[in-house]
């Protein structure tokens, strides 16, 4: 809608918006990012680590609206950071307007306001699910064609996990399956690190924390629909990786440097491989 509206509807021109709206939402996080950690004794260059996570390169190649979302996710951390109660809310609600699974976030907050007791922060964000309700509503009043059937994502709990690995082990030794293999450990690090991270750092990573944990039970949860191709398990747990970018690591151990960098690595293949 965005592209369409900044295209004045011409259909020629709508793709290259895409494109466009991709690569200033990299720039928009790397920005607020750093603004993120102005009043941390931590190194203000930790924003550039979003260019190693692999989900932003591949977005930038064949999606179009997570890294617009992921926009609002870290708007609406910086703001819940800084108390800004109202544009917290409303970065949040154009987030869940924009890709659904951001209703995942938006949880985040709510728990972490109700254990923080911020409770206007909680008046806001009430007010801020009213948007993505309505709009939900009148798309499936719509009956548009097309529609995804969630349930195929999902399944018994670890049984895609299972799959997955069991898929590795069996597929043998060349460099796709190696590279699938690198992708998946390097996410389910992730969400290790910043669990070990909040462990060592409660009060400042909380909101971080309750974010991984409801990531965490979406993935245990996701069948091989989504596990089954880097591409796709990458681009719908990328989120995950901003909340590790997000968490603060004061800690003599890099955790945050070492995962970034192995993922980088991951980023870098993806890039010459599909070029």
């Amino acid at each position: 809608m965005v592209s369409y509206v900044l295209a004045f509807g011409n259909p020629s021109l709508i793709p290259y918006f895409m494109v466009g709206i991709n690569a200033l939402s990299i720039l928009i996080i790397v920005a607020i990012t750093n603004l993120y950690f102005k009043s941390d004794n931590v190194s203000k260059f930790q924003s550039l680590f979003t260019l190693c996570i692999p989900g932003v390169w591949m977005v930038l190649s064949l999606g179009t609206a997570d890294l617009f979302s992921s926009v609002f996710l870290i708007a609406s951390f910086y703001c819940y950071r800084y108390e800004q109660y109202r544009l917290t809310a409303l970065f949040i609600s154009l987030g869940c307007l924009t890709r659904e699974t951001l209703l995942i976030v938006w949880f985040a907050l709510f728990l972490t306001s109700l254990i923080q007791k911020r409770f206007k922060q909680i008046t806001y964000l009430l007010y801020g699910l009213i948007p993505p309700i309505l709009w939900t509503v009148y798309i499936t009043f719509l009956d548009l064609p097309g529609k995804v059937r969630v349930k195929d994502n999902f399944g018994f709990p670890f049984l895609g996990i299972i799959n997955k690995f069991i898929t590795i082990l069996t597929s043998g030794i060349n460099g796709r399956n190696l590279f699938e293999a690198y992708m998946f450990i390097v996410l389910l690090l992730s969400f290790a690190a910043i669990l070990v991270i909040y462990l060592k750092h409660r009060k400042l990573n909380l909101l971080m924390q309750i974010g991984n944990g409801f990531y965490s039970v979406m993935f245990i949860f996701s069948s091989m629909t989504i596990m089954g191709y880097y591409l796709d398990y990458s681009r719908v747990f990328m989120d995950v990786y901003f909340l590790l970018l997000l968490s603060i690591n004061l800690t003599k151990i890099p955790y945050k440097t070492i995962l970034f960098s192995a993922s980088g690595i991951g980023s870098l293949a993806f890039l010459i491989l599909h070029s």
